[in-house]
């Protein structure tokens, strides 16, 4: 109701003369509503011209217009036929309805979609972050309830969350205890913990991934975003878990840095780790995902294979199936 209220204002707006300019990522909307259409990729004008001769289809392929590169990391699917994680019909008070999801022992999954589309409601639901009103979740065949994330992580999940300074790291603390802070329990010897043991397991982590720093005790703060969300691999390294979880893990980093966190994503997922990969650029998403489910509107929209059909994979983000979907 409240949208379209919104569109009868434009539309009595736009009988008073005034000019509207319509920013949108549903696209049903802007031909609806435009007599004009400029549409926008990479910071450049693709096009523009009268509304009335586009479709969703043309305005999606203008929008990807360009061929994707097969994959971000040279590297053959490692996932075994053990399903890892299976996700029946959760859904939330506001923003999922009836998610289910399964990913498989080294496979990389993608969740795809717009902003908002709840791809991170997603994560935080598996995670024990955000409360479920049904479905139910299993890791290796075993039913799962998760009331917080530390019942997640215990279980043998654990996220790399999409804001690595308000939801990640301790920015005052050193790399070492950054790192290091999920296995300080286990670690401990009669509540104490060796600073030089740490220390020495933190560079280990460190090289492992190319985490590139001048003493290990430095802190967090101190680092480029890349290296801070590399620090954030490398506890997820160092906790080995069965699922891991990653929104956003490039988001803010350079090119260097990028391709780094992809192949630590490739190494995690050769050890047997299921992945759980969230991006909101599609080039990455197809770029190094086996398998993506798009979302739309806190529902699974469509779900497509290696290699991807890019056109197909953006026209479901605005609600058009392709049915590829089989299972």
């Amino acid at each position: 109701d409240e949208v379209d209220r919104l569109h009868n204002t434009i539309r009595e707006l736009v009988k008073r003369g005034v000019t509207i300019l319509l920013i949108s990522h549903f696209l049903e909307e802007v031909l609806s509503l435009t007599e004009t259409v400029l549409i926008m990729r990479d910071g450049e004008l693709v096009r523009s011209g009268p509304t009335s001769l586009e479709s969703v289809d043309s305005l999606v392929s203008g929008m990807v217009g360009h061929s994707l590169e097969t994959r971000y990391v040279e590297s053959e699917s490692v996932r075994s036929n053990a399903l890892r994680l299976k996700v029946s019909g959760i859904s939330t008070a506001t923003a999922l309805t009836d998610i289910s999801l399964e990913i498989h022992e080294g496979e990389i999954l993608g969740l795809a979609g717009l902003i908002g589309s709840g791809r991170t409601e997603i994560a935080r639901a598996i995670f024990g972050a955000d409360r479920t009103i049904a479905g139910v979740i299993e890791i290796d065949g075993k039913q799962c309830k998760f009331k917080s994330p530390a019942d997640a992580i215990s279980a043998g999940i654990y996220m790399v969350p999409e804001s690595r300074k308000e939801e990640g790291l301790f920015l005052a603390a050193s790399i070492s205890d950054n790192m290091m802070a999920s296995t300080f329990k286990k670690r401990a010897t009669f509540n104490f913990i060796s600073k030089n043991k740490l220390s020495k397991s933190a560079v280990t982590l460190a090289e492992k991934v190319d985490l590139r720093y001048s003493n290990i005790q430095q802190s967090a703060v101190s680092l480029s975003g890349g290296n801070q969300q590399k620090i954030l691999f490398g506890r997820a390294v160092e906790i080995a878990p069965k699922i891991l979880i990653v929104d956003e893990p490039t988001r803010g980093v350079d090119i260097a840095a990028k391709r780094a966190i992809h192949e630590t994503l490739v190494d995690i997922a050769k050890q047997g780790t299921a992945i759980l990969f969230i991006s909101s650029e599609i080039e990455e998403v197809l770029g190094v995902c086996d398998r993506v489910l798009v979302i739309h509107r806190g529902r699974v929209q469509d779900e497509f294979k290696a290699p991807f059909d890019q056109t197909a994979v953006v026209a479901a983000f605005f609600g058009q199936t392709t049915g590829e979907t089989d299972d």
